[in-house]
C-alpha cells in the first residue's frame, strides 16, 4: 500500500517529525551532486562544507504553520566521502558485501550552542514575522565506498540510504530544537537528550580488536534503546514506508534492529563472548596474554565491563548528567550480571521500537 497524502497518516505521536522532513530534499540533492563529482575525481577522500540557504527550501517556508514548528533559516552540511580498498570494505562491512551493497552511509546531528560556537546548531534572526528567532541547523552525511565502486546509476539503494540517514538526523535536530524551547532555565549546550550511554562505546583499555567488536555489537543496542534514538529510527523507517508502502515497514533496518533487541539472549551472548576470548587466548603466545596490574589484572571479560562503566562515568561527569543505571551495584557485580542487567534495557527498547513501527503499519493499513 503506497500513500500519497502522508501528512494525514503520520504524526509526531508515532515518532515522526513532519516539519523537519521538509528539509530533506535539498540536503539529499546536494549530497548526490557532490558524490557524483567525487566519483569523477581521482580523490580517495573528500571533506566538504556547505551552507544551504532558505532559497533552496522555499516550499518549507510557504507552509507557515509547519515552518513555525521548525524555523530553519539555513543548513550547515558537512559531507564526507571515502574510498577504501575492496578487501578492507568487505572486512569492515561484511553485511554490505554479502548483500552486494557497495556503500555505507552515516550521519550526525549537532545540538544547539551559542552563536559563536562552531560545532553546534544555533539560533539566528528569523526570516518571517511573529517568531522570536530562527535556527541554523548543522549535520553531517558520510559515504564510504570500495575502490571498485563502479557507477552511481548501478547503486540502486544509495538514494534511499542517503534519505533514510537524513530523515534520521533531522529527527534528532527536531528534538534538539524542542529542548531548546522547553528547557530555558539551563545552559544551551545541555538542552539535549542524555547522551552519555551513546558515547560510552570506546576501547580505552586496549582490548583486543576482535573481542571488542563482539562486545561492541552488544553495547550498540544500549544506544538503540535510548528514547531519542527510537524516535529517529521510526522516522528513518517512515521514509521507506512513505516511498514503498506500509507493508514494507517489515523490511526496514529499524524493524531488523527491533527484532534483534527483543530476541537478544544474554546467555547466548555470554557463551559467544567467552568462546571468542578463549579462541583469542589459545592463538596467542603467553607474553601476549599475560595479565597486568591493577584493574587490568582482571580477566578479559571483566575488563570489558569495568572499562564500559569507567567510560560511562566519565561521560556522565563531562555532560553533568544523572545516571540511568545503578553504577555502584554494577561495579560490585561480575560481567555476567552486567550483561543480564543491560539486556533488560535492550529488550524493553526493542519492544518499544517494535510497537511504534507496528502502529505505523496498523495506522496506515486502516486508513
Amino acid at each position: 500500500m503506497k500513500i500519497s497524502n502522508y501528512d494525514n497518516f503520520i504524526n509526531e505521536k508515532m515518532g515522526v517529525a513532519l516539519p523537519a522532513i521538509c528539509y530533506a530534499e535539498p540536503i539529499h540533492d546536494l549530497t548526490i551532486s557532490e558524490f557524483t563529482k567525487f566519483l569523477e575525481s581521482d580523490s580517495k577522500k573528500s571533506n566538504l562544507k556547505f551552507n544551504i540557504t532558505s532559497s533552496n527550501f522555499s516550499d518549507c517556508i510557504s507552509n507557515k504553520e509547519n515552518y513555525k514548528k521548525f524555523p530553519v533559516v539555513s543548513i550547515l552540511l558537512n559531507l564526507f566521502f571515502i574510498k577504501i580498498p575492496d578487501d578492507k570494505f568487505t572486512k569492515q562491512y561484511p553485511n554490505k558485501a554479502k548483500n552486494n551493497i557497495p556503500h555505507t552511509v552515516g550521519g550526525a546531528a549537532y545540538k544547539f550552542g551559542h552563536k559563536n560556537w562552531s560545532e553546534y546548531s544555533k539560533k539566528t534572526k528569523s526570516i518571517i514575522e511573529d517568531l522570536e528567532f530562527g535556527i541554523i541547523i548543522k549535520l553531517d552525511v558520510g559515504i564510504t565506498i570500495p575502490e571498485n565502486y563502479g557507477k552511481i546509476s548501478d547503486d540502486v539503494t544509495l538514494s534511499d540510504d542517503i534519505n533514510e540517514t537524513i530523515w534520521h538526523e533531522l529527527n534528532h535536530l527536531y528534538e534538539y530544537y524542542g529542548r531548546l524551547l522547553s528547557q530555558k532555565n539551563i545552559p544551551l549546550y545541555k538542552r539535549a537528550p542524555r547522551l552519555s550511554i551513546t558515547f560510552s562505546d570506546e576501547n580505552k583499555w586496549g582490548i583486543p580488536k576482535e573481542i571488542f567488536k563482539t562486545w561492541s555489537n552488544f553495547v550498540f543496542y544500549f544506544y538503540l534503546s535510548e528514547p531519542y534514538e527510537i524516535s529517529a529510527q521510526v522516522q528513518e523507517a517512515s521514509y521507506f514506508v512513505m516511498k514503498y508502502g506500509f507493508d514494507k515497514v517489515f523490511e526496514t533496518t529499524a524493524w531488523k534492529y527491533a527484532n534483534e533487541m527483543v530476541n537478544f539472549n544474554p546467555d547466548d551472548f555470554i557463551d559467544k563472548l567467552e568462546s571468542d576470548i578463549d579462541n583469542y587466548i589459545s592463538n596467542k603466545p603467553e607474553e601476549k596474554t599475560a595479565l597486568y596490574s591493577g584493574v587490568l589484572s582482571k580477566p578479559l571479560k571483566e575488563r570489558l565491563k569495568s572499562m564500559w562503566l569507567s567510560v560511562y562515568k566519565k561521560e556522565i561527569a563531562l555532560n553533568k548528567e544523572e545516571s540511568k543505571i545503578d553504577i555502584e551495584k554494577l561495579e560490585e557485580k561480575d560481567c555476567d550480571y552486567f550483561i543480564k542487567y543491560m539486556t533488560k534495557k535492550v529488550n524493553r527498547g526493542g519492544d518499544k521500537l517494535k510497537r511504534k513501527l507496528t502502529k505505523l503499519y496498523d495506522f496506515g493499513t486502516k486508513n
